[in-house]
């Protein structure tokens, strides 16, 4: 998968997912930034998208990670508003799976299957490297992707 050059975030309340992707390839990856990395990465790449996995509504009671979460999403997408997409998850399984449920295994594994399956995150793979909250960051880049290339802009929900 050719993916445009970005910066995609997987938002948590302690630790983010985090890809740069240039050239369609993963140069930086880091399953555990933290908020403030993940500011950084943001504030020294000027010059390109930045893509944030928003919160999806489950009719759930919300609690203290929700919570913080939502700031961290708020602070990431407030350093570059103007080239900011937050992506609901629902958007993201809709986009990928073709129905807005699905679990972060099969996420996954729709992700690698993108990039050549399990073998890719393997030494020499594309995606070497790239493991836990990463991918799931990976996967917010594909969704984009994806978006893109169908002109799906009403999936993609900008702060």
């Amino acid at each position: 998968m050719n993916i445009p050059t970005c910066l995609a975030i997987d938002p948590g309340p302690e630790a983010c997912g985090l890809v740069e992707i240039r050239g369609g390839l993963v140069v930086r990856s880091d399953k555990e930034a933290t908020v403030d990395a993940c500011a950084t990465a943001i504030l020294s790449s000027p010059d390109i998208p930045v893509l944030i996995e928003g919160l999806s509504n489950y009719g759930s009671a919300v609690g203290d990670s929700t919570l913080r979460t939502a700031y961290a999403i708020g602070k990431l997408a407030s350093l570059a508003p103007k080239r900011t997409t937050v992506i609901r998850r629902t958007d993201i399984k809709a986009a990928l799976l073709g129905t807005g449920t699905g679990s972060d295994s099969v996420i996954r594994q729709n992700v690698l299957e993108r990039f050549g399956g399990p073998q890719s995150v393997k030494k020499g793979g594309p995606l070497k490297g790239v493991v836990g909250h990463a991918i799931q960051a990976l996967a917010i880049a594909c969704a984009w992707s994806v978006m893109r290339e169908r002109g799906d802009i009403k999936a993609v929900r900008m702060p």
